[in-house]
């Protein structure tokens, strides 16, 4: 430590007059500083500037830290390798937390390869576009021309291509691919590549291989879920079994007078239920815990400002102290404010019985319902003999809000916090409705880039508005440049009786000289014209003849679309066009990919939950922490899930006809989107949005997680450099908090949102199952190199996980029903109905064609079949026909928009793609209630029987402190917690100083080595050690405890009693000092259990208590290795059969669950 005394500066305050100044230079605070002072903080205010020690600091936070022993007896950090019991290291939250993570992982990957194979043949796979188009030979599935007779359509080669896109390899539903007009008879071919055999299937078979693919996978997570649940609870239960915290001996009290004392508190329950061994009384000492909190801030700060001062030799003056003083004054004022005014109402007090018998018998007498509490309250039962009072298991101590305990007015706040959480979610509506008002702006214009247009076009555009517009001049050039060349593309892609006409200023026709060809076989091989026309664009081997001069032919259809038909049809249309011509239209800011922009905006207000989640807990005031972080998980997640999955797919969908039954969705979100259903283009845009929201989101988490790692190195590393006092280098060693809460909604998020749309796109279940492989690799590190020692919590959050998996299933089921039931399939409860007889032929066909049927007519087959004898082509027809119907329009025509598609509701769930969805989600949904009715009997009807049999058969409470077997804190009171040692500094102060006196000769607590070779015992150990029953500091046991092993010819040490464990922490646990606690984490299975352990009975001995010598008789009992004055042991003998002879047995008081 390095020392420098430097010289005294007389302070200015921030208006430059001077302040009072003390004898030696320095002036004196105004303000009260009560904490414990050490020796840098004597010597600053001496004016000698004391360095602070990285090696103290490191030593500090070793102590907050998961750490172990090495095998020289060195601390260490652990090894990721390192075998240990995470549910006893850590407690069964966290083990919890880990397990289910890395069993999610599990099974989302294995859910991801079974859909595997349908992902792989729709992805490599061509759809045909007409029932005529191919039909599988019995060889090798090779397509062949076959016709099927002379009046039918000549069966042409024209395949639906696949051309990639970034929703393609994530579907398995032919949802990204094939479109929902292409028949359903249609024949599917998949080629992987050229040297292998190709074979073909039908659309309807390939459905059915992907709905059994989907249901198998969703089958398989729901068996897992309750292996799940059930692992949690056994690991939580042996958990439990396996160690003994403060909470095991302690009941919370509530409802208690504001003026109640501890030693009232401790004589009523110990006349009513036996020895009392602590009582911690709350009142209002911590309900001002925020406001002191940011006093011991200050605090630290101003005494950084002074050391800062002292270090530079009092040069640059003190206006900062001069600042943070000012702060704390201020803050001293609010404070005897909010202390004047505040009145506790009640009190509760934390009673720490002696045994676990006298706890349990305290839970089970005052257990009441709300009525026996007002009107079946035994007087003589009663505090005072008039107030009524609540008892209920105790939290943790490290678990207690204390500021919160004792709140009256907390009816408000749940309310509250449920309308902040909406307000949230609204604002993100207002926001996403922005996004998508802006998307439906853009696409309902249909606008397209005139430049990439006359680019592929091969001309020049004007760049500048003329004085007739530019809209008008760039149709002109277009028209100039393309009118001659769509006649001769529709001449170049015509066929053997079919004929393409591409009139400019026309939608695309298609033709048949068949008399019986109908307007449906036009509407598809207008749709299959349109493929063509792509192809021909991006490989000059598509295109007719492989003439390369053909290329520009789909760019002058496109821009006849946009500048050649009458901008009423054009608005009418916008979809059909901007569908035909994609690679052309405007799609706003990120082009082609605005979707990746919305998706990031998604996943940045996904942020926001996470930034107001502790406000708005700090705002509910709960008792508890473990409630805190459920209801943390519970924001993120529902905020989350609501914005990627609900919100953004309702505002994109067009319900119209459904919004009749639904008025208040259809009043916030309108139903009137661009997609009635799971379509291709709806993949395209909403689909690839939601995808990578979720794929960002899980990025993010993981990016959070990387910036924790390396800002605390930072901090380490660098930062650390700057600081002048001990106590703030302190904090900058201490690492970041173990969030489970946080971390189980991201969890909870990604499960729901994957499993929603998981039927369509199973690549979900890669990224969910790579970022839950991430999260508990990386998790892993954090939680043993980097953050503190986790609270230890029960295995609530990894349940609230498995049941939304759950959950989960049921809402994947229903919409992987409507995924899938998109493509007709044959209806099960009709067999006979045919596709034909199908709600998807109840549409006219062409009405969803650029124009509809004002503009595609019947056209006169016989003048077309003239013309083409005549010339040659039907350009002349086709100039005619259009004509006689593009050219009637006028402004004052009225274009009406395409009718909707009928969505089939009453025909889908009952198909063969929908009826395994709709069993399937039946199941799921009777399950889940037969599992809250039954969860809700069995805790009504074993509600008693479950406190009862919560005995773990401990030992006396101040034996198993004495004896290293407490897990925690080993008081209620909050001036020993860690996070509430501030408010009481000169309560800390004592109890630090009685704590270094009785262990200053000895070795702290959870030593291996107690007992045996260093502990030497004072007489002041001996007072303090003697007031326990049973203890007898002179005599060495094995393991540090007075148990041994019954029938044993050899008594054998336990755990850390043995050589091989010597060096590890007291029972053989990993960390040296049971981790944050100080005390070591026991499996006391092994202690006192049954009739497989026993006490052992010491000799008979006289103790001295304080100054006076009072004798203790310690008598032998009929049964040899029973102390006989221990009430718990009796009963607990008792219990066994051990003593029934034993007439004094009788005497003895026993609680009515132990009869």
């Amino acid at each position: 430590m390095a020392w420098r005394r430097a010289a005294p500066a007389t302070a200015r305050a921030a208006d430059g007059r001077a302040v009072g100044t003390s004898v030696d230079g320095r002036r004196g605070r105004a303000f009260e500083d009560e904490r414990v002072k050490d020796a840098r903080d004597e010597a600053r205010a001496r004016g000698v500037y004391a360095a602070p020690s990285a090696a103290e600091a490191e030593k500090k936070a070793n102590a907050t830290h998961p750490r172990t022993y090495d095998d020289d007896g060195r601390v260490r950090r652990y090894r990721y390798f390192d075998q240990f019991d995470m549910g006893l290291e850590f407690g069964a939250g966290v083990a919890g937390y880990f397990f289910v993570v890395r069993a999610l992982a599990f099974l989302f990957f294995a859910a991801f390869a079974i859909n595997l194979p349908a992902m792989y043949v729709n992805y490599t796979s061509t759809y045909y576009a007409s029932e005529y188009e191919a039909v599988p030979s019995k060889g090798f599935g090779r397509a062949v021309v076959d016709a099927v007779n002379a009046t039918s359509p000549n069966p042409t080669f024209h395949s639906w291509y696949v051309n990639w896109h970034w929703a393609n390899p994530m579907s398995a539903s032919l949802g990204t691919v094939a479109p929902d007009t292409v028949p359903q008879r249609a024949w599917l071919l998949a080629e992987p590549s050229a040297k292998m055999l190709r074979w073909s299937s039908s659309k309807i078979d390939f459905i059915r291989l992907s709905v059994g693919l989907d249901i198998a996978s969703t089958v398989m997570i729901l068996l897992a879920t309750p292996i799940m649940y059930v692992w949690l609870v056994n690991m939580e239960r042996r958990v439990e079994r396996g160690t003994a915290t403060l909470r095991d001996y302690s009941v919370l009290v509530t409802r208690l007078p504001s003026d109640a004392t501890e030693e009232e508190v401790r004589c009523f329950f110990a006349m009513r239920y036996g020895d009392v061994g602590a009582v911690t009384v709350v009142k209002s000492e911590c309900m001002h815990v925020r406001a002191l909190r940011r006093r011991t801030r200050l605090l630290e700060d101003y005494d950084e400002a002074e050391a800062a001062l002292l270090a530079a030799g009092n040069r640059g003056g003190d206006a900062r102290k001069v600042r943070i003083e000012e702060a704390i004054i201020n803050v001293d004022r609010k404070l005897a404010r909010k202390k004047a005014r505040t009145r506790a109402k009640t009190s509760c007090a934390f009673v720490t019985f002696e045994t676990e018998c006298s706890k349990i018998d305290c839970l089970l007498t005052n257990q009441r319902s709300w009525i026996s509490y007002i009107f079946a309250f035994p007087r003589k039962s009663r505090f005072r003999g008039k107030i009524r009072f609540e008892v209920r298991e105790a939290p943790d101590p490290e678990d207690v809000y204390y500021e919160n305990l004792n709140l009256s007015d907390r009816w408000w706040r749940h309310p509250l916090t449920g309308i902040a959480c909406a307000a949230v979610v609204v604002t993100c509506y207002g926001l996403l409705k922005l996004l998508v008002m802006d998307k439906e702006k853009r696409y309902a214009n249909a606008d397209m880039y005139p430049q990439t247009l006359a680019s592929d076009v091969g001309i020049v555009v004007a760049q500048t508005a003329p004085p007739n517009g530019l809209f008008e001049t760039h149709g002109n050039q277009f028209k100039a440049a393309c009118e001659t060349r769509l006649d001769q593309c529709g001449v170049a892609f015509s066929k053997y009786k079919t004929h393409v006409g591409l009139p400019w200023g026309s939608p695309l026709y298609v033709f048949y000289e068949y008399p019986n060809a109908t307007a449906r076989d036009r509407e598809y091989a207008q749709l299959d014209f349109v493929r063509d026309l792509t192809e021909c664009a991006d490989d000059v081997e598509r295109c007719p003849s492989g003439q390369a001069t053909l290329q520009n032919c789909y760019a002058c259809h496109c821009a006849s679309l946009r500048y050649g038909l009458p901008q009423s049809i054009v608005k009418a249309y916008s979809k059909s066009i901007r569908y035909s011509c994609e690679r052309y239209v405007n799609l706003g800011p990120g082009e082609y990919y605005n979707w990746l922009w919305t998706a990031f905006v998604i996943s940045l207000l996904n942020i926001v939950p996470s930034l107001l989640s502790p406000v708005l807990i700090s705002l509910e005031r709960l008792r508890t922490r473990s409630k805190a972080k459920m209801l943390a998980t519970k924001m993120k997640f529902m905020v989350k899930y609501i914005n990627v999955a609900v919100i953004y797919c309702l505002l994109n969908a067009d319900l119209q006809r459904a919004g009749k039954y639904l008025p208040l969705l259809k009043q916030m979100f309108g139903l009137s989107g661009e997609y009635e259903d799971f379509t291709n283009a709806w993949y395209n845009d909403v689909g690839l949005v939601i995808f990578f929201s979720i794929m960002m989101s899980a990025t993010m988490r993981f990016i959070e997680r990387l910036l924790d790692d390396i800002f605390t190195r930072f901090k380490r590393t660098f930062v650390a450099s700057y600081i002048h006092t001990q106590r703030k280098l302190d904090h900058v060693f201490e690492g970041p908090k173990f969030d489970t809460g946080s971390k189980a909604g991201d969890v909870c998020y990604i499960v729901m949102a994957a499993m929603t749309y998981s039927s369509g796109m199973p690549l979900l279940y890669l990224v969910a199952s790579m970022f839950f492989v991430i999260v508990s690799l990386y998790d892993y590190r954090l939680l043993l190199k980097v953050c503190k020692t986790p609270d230890r919590t029960r295995t609530l959050l990894a349940k609230t996980i498995v049941e939304v998996l759950f959950v989960s299933v049921f809402v994947h089921c229903f919409v992987g029903l409507w995924m899938f039931s998109i493509h007709w399939t044959p209806d099960l409860l009709h067999p006979g109905k045919g596709f034909e007889d199908s709600a998807v032929n109840d549409r006219q066909a062409l009405e969803q064609s650029v124009g509809g049927l004002m503009l595609h007519p019947l056209h006169d087959n016989s003048a077309l079949m003239a013309t083409v004898a005549d010339t040659g082509t039907a350009t002349a027809y086709f100039h005619a026909y259009r004509t006689s119907t593009v050219g009637s329009v006028n402004e004052t025509t009225v274009i009406n928009s395409p009718p909707l598609i009928p969505l089939r509701y009453k025909e889908r769930p009952f198909s063969e793609a929908g009826v395994p969805f709709l069993g399937l989600q039946f199941a799921v949904w009777g399950c889940g209630c037969l599992f809250i009715v039954g969860s809700y009997i069995f805790h009504c009807t074993t509600k008693r029987k479950k406190v009862a049999n919560s005995w773990k058969q401990l030992p006396n409470f101040h034996v198993a402190i004495l004896t290293g077997l407490l897990v925690g804190s080993e008081t209620y009171a909050p001036e020993e917690q860690a996070e509430y040692k501030f408010i009481f500094p000169r309560k800390q102060q004592v109890f630090e100083l009685e704590r270094d006196g009785l262990h200053e000769d000895g070795p702290e607590r959870g030593d291996s080595a107690i007992s045996r070779e260093v502990l030497e015992v004072d007489a002041f150990d001996d007072r303090v050690v003697a007031r326990s029953d049973g203890y007898d500091p002179t005599k060495e046991y094995e393991g540090g405890a007075p148990w041994t092993r019954k029938n044993s010819k050899r008594q054998s040490s336990l755990y850390a009693g043995d050589e091989a464990h010597a060096k590890r922490g007291s029972r053989g646990t990993n960390q040296r000092d049971g981790g944050r606690y100080g005390v070591p984490i026991v499996d006391i299975r092994a202690l006192g259990a049954g009739n497989d352990f026993d006490h052992r009975e010491n000799d008979s001995y006289l103790v001295a208590e304080s100054a006076d010598a009072e004798e203790l008789e310690y008598s032998g009992s009929d049964n040899e290795g029973t102390l006989a004055d221990d009430a718990s042991t009796e009963r607990s003998a008792s219990e066994y059969g051990e003593d029934e002879d034993d007439g004094a047995q009788n005497d003895v008081r026993r609680p009515s669950w132990l009869r």
